[in-house]
């Protein structure tokens, strides 16, 4: 592990000024000096899982349900084929 010479003086600082306790070597903050910020505005994110959402509804809705017509009137049926279709 590689350490400046700036890093090493200012441990070897803050050391002595605190008494020579070793806990003065901890970290008092663990959050990163540079957060990533969102770049992407919220409401075009939330478009695209908008789309995503009612495209996978109208998928189970074409490609299951309404090709299952004879299920309708039985839930534990419906529910144990449409697990079953789910579960590819």
């Amino acid at each position: 592990m590689r350490v400046g010479k700036l890093t090493l003086y200012d441990w070897k600082r803050e050391y002595e000024q605190s008494e020579k306790k070793l806990l003065s070597l901890v970290p008092k903050k663990t959050r990163p000096k540079r957060v990533r910020q969102m770049t992407t505005d919220w409401r075009l994110v939330q478009f695209i899982i908008n789309g995503v959402v009612e495209r996978f509804n109208r998928t189970i809705q074409e490609e299951f349900i309404n090709r299952n017509d004879e299920i309708y009137f039985d839930l534990d049926e419906f529910q144990v084929k449409l697990t079953g279709y789910l579960d590819w």
